[in-house]
C-alpha cells in the first residue's frame, strides 16, 4: 500500500531561506505518491517563536495548501489568535485564519509584557 499509517509522529519541514518547521501529533497518514500527509490529534506546530496546536493538520502538496483545524490555537510572544482554521498557501505563503461560521470572529489576544 501507498499509504503509511504513523503513530507519536514528529516531522521536520525545511523552508528554503526561511528555517524549518517542527510538527508533532499522535498521529498521522502519509501518501507515499504524492507526499500528502494528514496529522491528527494533538498536533503541535512549532516555527521561528511561533507554536500552533489544533486537532487536525493536512499538508496537501497537491493542492499547494496546509490546513489547520479544529481547536487552533495560534501564540506568539506577542499573540495569540483563536480561530477554527488556518489556511496556508504553500507557494505564496500566504496565511489566513477563517472561522467555520461567519458570524464570529477570529479572536486575538495581545499578551502583556511584564517587566521587573
Amino acid at each position: 500500500s501507498n499509504i503509511v499509517l504513523m503513530e507519536e509522529v514528529i516531522a521536520m519541514i525545511g523552508l528554503k531561506n526561511n528555517g524549518n518547521v517542527l510538527i508533532s501529533s499522535n498521529n498521522a497518514v502519509y501518501d507515499k505518491i504524492n507526499h500528502n500527509t494528514m496529522f491528527y490529534k494533538n498536533v503541535k506546530i512549532e516555527y521561528l517563536d511561533k507554536n500552533i496546536q489544533a486537532q487536525n493538520f493536512d499538508i496537501l502538496f497537491t493542492e499547494n495548501i496546509s490546513k489547520i483545524y479544529n481547536n487552533v490555537v495560534a501564540e506568539s510572544k506577542e499573540l495569540n489568535i483563536y480561530s477554527d482554521f488556518i489556511l496556508i498557501n504553500m507557494l505564496s505563503g500566504d496565511i489566513n485564519f477563517h472561522m467555520a461560521d461567519d458570524k464570529n470572529k477570529v479572536r486575538l489576544i495581545k499578551r502583556n509584557e511584564f517587566i521587573n
